[in-house]
């Protein structure tokens, strides 16, 4: 009799144990989705190559993904060469921002790594953003791709305004013996529109990327950049700087 009540009263606790841990695991599912969690879907980005004695900048996405508001105390860059502005400290839960880092590659002539850690109260260790670039003045050289200009003033040669506006010319040539394809994977969201109207490119090829000033962009002064990728074997990327320095006042753009 003891026997067969030993077994029944085993039986049950087995029954009973995988419930007590569902339970457990589900209990620790919901804490954890009422807190605040940091997500970065992107947490890296290559510059690739780029001029020595420019900024160069790149724009991170950060959402809170957990179901309390987060709060960003800092984004702490590595280094005095790097600074990554806020421009949202709390985010509600599923709410998100962008932070632009900004690197500013001095004397620098070989690859660089650098990152910004972000301060928050996210739930377990907050992801870092990281960069690489290869700041070089000797670009002519060491690119085998032909982009004139390689820095973008747009204050040293403002043109007249056309019907949308000011606009540039960047000319890329491809001076590999094999075709590429040819990409922005990265550029800002204002102040400047690029444009890139051929995306192949044949040995010996030329062609020319637009930039254009945003109407309300000419009482403004920034700098900003953009990244090309040549999408051949060796798919190098070059970030070209755009800088505008000066203001010329609230002019209206012709038909607008």
């Amino acid at each position: 009799m003891r026997q067969r009540l030993s077994r029944a009263l085993l039986a049950s606790l087995l029954l009973l144990t995988p419930v007590g841990r569902a339970e457990k695991a589900d209990t620790t599912q919901t804490a954890a989705a009422s807190r605040a969690l940091l997500d970065v879907p992107v947490t890296n980005f290559d510059f690739g190559y780029a001029p020595q004695g420019s900024s160069i900048s790149h724009v991170f996405w950060l959402k809170n993904v957990g179901g309390d508001t987060l709060h960003i105390t800092d984004v702490r860059p590595g280094c005095g060469c790097t600074k990554a502005p806020l421009k949202k400290t709390v985010l509600p839960a599923g709410d998100s921002t962008d932070v632009e880092v900004i690197f500013s590659t001095g004397g620098y002539s070989s690859n660089v790594v650098k990152g910004a850690r972000i301060i928050s109260n996210t739930t377990g260790a907050s992801p870092p953003l990281t960069f690489t670039a290869y700041p070089s003045n000797k670009l002519d050289s060491l690119f085998p791709y032909k982009i004139v200009p390689q820095r973008l003033d747009l204050d040293a040669d403002r043109p007249s305004p056309g019907k949308e506006g000011w606009e540039y010319s960047v000319r890329v040539t491809n001076t590999t013996d094999h075709t590429c394809a040819l990409a922005i994977v990265s550029a800002p969201d204002r102040l400047i529109h690029v444009e890139l109207p051929q995306v192949v490119l044949k040995p010996g090829a030329e062609e020319a990327i637009r930039v254009r000033l945003e109407p309300g962009a000419a009482d403004t002064t920034f700098a900003k950049s953009f990244t090309l990728e040549f999408a051949s074997p060796d798919r190098m990327r070059y970030t070209l700087p755009v800088v505008k320095s000066t203001r010329w006042g609230p002019a209206a753009v012709p038909g607008q």
